[in-house]
């Protein structure tokens, strides 16, 4: 039998792979697409406080998404990551322009002043994965930070990803958390046994 740590990092490969196969212009593109996918999902429609995230240069763009949220008077925070203890707190935000700093893994986050937000005040995580399940099950980038986060916060779980993303089954583990909703340029995705 194969190490299911191992089935993971072939699929991180696999998956590292499709996305540097894409053109700048078809990222673009895709990336467009989702944040007016974004824009049209009801669940979205009137959050109170929303959780995003800043993406790495290989990660799905829906900052002009969140500039969106923040101008329509939606709350927004976004994760600082505690490397020393493994975990990723909420924190708010009044903008992105300008605002952020380089944080652990060169990933832009607030300002360690910022106001740290309590989990159970977050109506929405939008959440990031390096691959999903059509079920909505995801495979991050083997830190387990949401994982962990996910474990502990009762809001909807929202994904966003291309389709070269979305794989017809992950290896998973009794402490993955499937998202509740999984939005990719082409289709939306709702899974019906998770936490809606």
């Amino acid at each position: 039998m194969m190490d299911p740590g191992n089935d993971k990092q072939a699929m991180r490969k696999t998956i590292a792979g499709r996305l540097a196969a894409l053109t700048p212009e078809a990222r673009a593109a895709h990336d467009a697409s989702l944040c007016k996918q974004a824009e049209s999902l009801e669940e979205l429609e009137n959050p109170r406080l929303v959780m995003g995230y800043m993406p790495l240069p290989d990660e799905i763009n829906l900052t002009p998404f969140l500039r969106k949220l923040l101008a329509r008077g939606i709350l927004l925070a976004l994760p600082r990551t505690d490397r020393e203890c493994n975990r990723i707190t909420a924190h708010l935000v009044d903008g992105i322009d300008g605002c952020l700093q380089s944080g652990a893994y060169c990933i832009l986050e607030p300002a360690p002043a910022s106001p740290q937000v309590e989990i159970e005040q977050i109506n929405a995580v939008l959440v990031p994965g390096r691959a999903f399940s059509p079920k909505g099950y995801r495979l991050g980038r083997g830190g387990g930070y949401y994982d962990r986060f996910l474990a502990e916060c009762p809001a909807l779980r929202i994904a966003f990803c291309y389709e070269e993303q979305v794989v017809a089954h992950l290896p998973i583990a009794d402490h993955d958390l499937p998202v509740d909703i999984l939005v990719t340029p082409e289709r939306v995705l709702r899974n019906h046994n998770s936490s809606l």
